[in-house]
């Protein structure tokens, strides 16, 4: 063209890219087919004969011909690359939205060292750190593997079959917290680089739900196991306690012997008294104990002035003090029976009183909701292992030793708030940390 964009000349190629003749081209100027694009000197659009568009990459070069100004362009279709590469850029734009706004915890990693390269909000909430504190950051150097064999053995079952669907995992989370997570991954490419797309999805309350299932099978089992066995131990008891009763009737045993016998009585009447905890387990029978409608706040306070020689007393003599703090919703009352009430919450607050191996603090409280009356006590001692959460209100279970423990106090909670129609549970416990057991009334008259 000449300096005005006037066409000089063009070439058959150029005829054929926008559809004019040749003649056609000659009697135009450029501004008549070309429209700026992006903003940009480079890439120019085109109107065709037809009216279709086309994007070309233009090259310009300015010379002269005996002394006569021109510019030479230089036209490239690049139509189809353009187009694609905007197909491109929303597709990108799509996954960047979907990926940082999914609920489903997502995560890039590079597959060499497992540094962090993208992250959406719901991985950094699961894992408890900041986008700034994971990234650049490698999954070792954070410590999220629970352990080190895992993420090995991960990685080469990731590299063999290119894919991981729903793989089991126990990951550490930035408090130090454990959380079971079902990992997929697949390997993608990024810049050439092979990366690690994966997505984590928490199922640390379904397993502990499962967990709870089992311990409730498992609870029941030995509950329809102790009242056979306890029926039968009950038998034996009244016979034996019969026949001493025949014994001494009517009879003139010297006082020695009257002592032994009378001892003997004792021990079956204390010994009928396990088997009744026994049977109370099992659901066998039914309490004959009065029911009426209580405060279960002042069951509490009862409780919390009959321990006070354990908190109090005994626990300042080895040096440890017990901050015991009450925090009672209003109106906190049940259908149920005050006797063994007390006896239940007594056993639940002696537990965490022996737990404190050092100053600390328990907690009580009563609050009414939707769901029902719970009553929580919260301690700061030594904590459970999964173990023994597991077995705490079996039977005869004890962690005290046979000396200190017969392993009847928290079955016999069980068996209690069971006759209430309530649930006891422990609700959080942690080594080092402390225990919450809470027990869980429905709201009825008759409960």
């Amino acid at each position: 063209t000449d300096l005005n964009g006037n066409y000089i000349f063009v070439n058959p190629a150029f005829c054929k890219m926008v559809g004019y003749s040749n003649d056609e081209l000659l009697e135009m100027n450029e501004v008549d087919i070309k429209l700026p694009f992006d903003d940009s000197d480079q890439f120019r659009q085109l109107i065709c004969k037809d009216k279709s568009i086309l994007i070309v990459e233009l090259n310009s070069k300015f010379f002269k011909i005996n002394k006569s100004e021109f510019i030479l362009d230089i036209a490239r279709d690049v139509t189809e690359r353009r187009l694609s590469e905007e197909k491109l850029l929303a597709s990108e734009d799509k996954f960047h939205k979907a990926f940082h706004s999914s609920p489903v915890a997502l995560g890039i990693t590079s597959l060499a060292n497992g540094s962090f390269i993208e992250l959406n909000e719901s991985l950094s909430h699961l894992l408890e750190y900041s986008f700034d504190e994971v990234m650049g950051h490698t999954t070792i150097e954070l410590n999220i593997w629970s352990r080190q064999a895992d993420r090995f053995s991960y990685i080469d079952a990731l590299k063999k079959d290119g894919f991981i669907h729903n793989k089991e995992l126990i990951i550490r989370c930035k408090s130090g917290k454990y959380k079971t997570v079902l990992m997929s991954s697949e390997i993608i490419n990024i810049e050439g680089n092979p990366c690690m797309l994966s997505t984590l999805f928490d199922i640390t309350k379904i397993k502990q739900i499962e967990r709870a299932k089992i311990e409730t099978q498992r609870l029941s089992a030995i509950g329809e196991m102790s009242a056979s066995i306890a029926h039968d131990f009950n038998n034996s008891l009244q016979a034996i306690l019969g026949n001493l009763e025949l014994a001494t009737y009517k009879s003139d045993f010297p006082e020695a012997k009257m002592k032994l016998i009378n001892t003997a009585k004792t021990l079956v009447v204390d010994a009928a008294s396990r088997v009744q905890k026994l049977q109370k387990f099992g659901g066998k029978t039914e309490s004959n104990s009065e029911y009426l409608q209580i405060d279960l706040n002042n069951i509490l306070i009862d409780v919390v002035n009959q321990t006070k020689p354990l908190w109090k007393g005994e626990a300042e003599k080895k040096g440890i003090t017990i901050d015991l703090v009450s925090k009672f919703d209003d109106g906190i009352e049940i259908h149920g029976n005050a006797n063994e009430l007390r006896t239940a919450i007594y056993n639940i607050l002696k537990n965490s009183i022996e737990a404190l191996y050092k100053s600390g603090q328990i907690i009580i409280e009563t609050r009414k909701k939707s769901e029902g009356i719970f009553v929580t006590i919260t301690d700061t001692g030594m904590g459970m292992s999964e173990a023994t959460r597991i077995k705490i209100f079996e039977p005869f279970f004890s962690t005290k030793g046979l000396e200190l423990g017969r392993g009847l106090g928290m079955s016999g909670v069980y068996a209690v708030i069971a006759e209430h129609k309530g649930k006891v549970y422990v609700k959080e416990s942690e080594l080092g940390v402390g225990t919450t057991i809470e027990i869980l009334f429905p709201v009825s008259p008759k409960n």
